[in-house]
């Protein structure tokens, strides 16, 4: 937890000695609202129950709930991980888990995680459709948080290093033109390419059986007639 808490967020939740459930109602649009606060960070804000990030990136999202107690006799249940992206748009439901409500082993958990691009000052909270529905507050057993991934899309591949931080020696060719026995290569060995792909092609028309009919598109498919 240490080591990967500056990109990483994690929310439990809220119980004491004097409640250990808690009773969902139609009108609670965010389930985590009295969830366990945590330190605010340059990285993650936790308020009301939604927790908004402050850099662009890619993220994993993760939620789990512990339903205990439905007392619309309901077959199943369910929660979702919604996500606003930005201010002028509206929640959406990112990942929705379903679970029946059987009385068997396990526990009536119900796990979901995904990956989701997100951008500064996006918002993502857990939302539960229902009235009257039980969860326990278990820290174990009822949670949700948010990871960052690494920035692999911003990392730039034109430019590996060594393990001394210098660029490669070996990325010098573009810097420099090709040479001309370096030209004739490439051009060999596109014309030893194109030329198998004519005899394979050939090939296949060989194959046909006597009388069909075909035509070659444009973009090369042999269409039977």
């Amino acid at each position: 937890m240490e080591v990967t808490s500056f990109n990483w967020a994690h929310i439990k939740a809220d119980s004491d000695s004097t409640r250990d459930t808690y009773t969902v109602k139609r009108d609670d649009t965010v389930l985590t609202k009295d969830w366990e606060q945590f330190d605010p960070s340059d990285k993650f804000r936790f308020n009301s129950g939604i927790l908004t990030v402050f850099e662009e990136g890619d993220y994993y999202i993760y939620s789990q709930v512990y339903y205990w107690y439905n007392n619309k006799t309901s077959p199943a249940i369910s929660h979702s991980v919604m996500v606003v992206k930005d201010d002028k748009d509206h929640a959406y439901r990112f990942l929705t888990c379903w679970k029946n409500m059987e009385e068997t082993d396990p526990w009536k958990t119900c796990f979901t995680a995904g990956v989701i691009h997100l951008f500064s000052n996006s918002s993502v909270y857990l939302h539960m459709p229902c009235d009257g529905c039980v969860i326990k507050l278990d820290h174990d057993a009822t949670f949700f948080g948010i990871m960052k991934l690494s920035n692999v899309r911003g990392q730039r591949k034109d430019l590996p290093k060594n393990v001394h931080g210098e660029k490669s020696s070996s990325q010098n060719f573009e810097d420099t033109p090709p040479t001309v026995a370096q030209v004739h290569h490439v051009q060999a060995t596109k014309s030893n390419f194109e030329k198998r792909i004519r005899n394979n092609f050939l090939t296949i028309l060989n194959e046909l059986p006597n009388g069909h009919k075909y035509r070659i598109t444009s973009r090369g498919k042999i269409v039977l007639r």
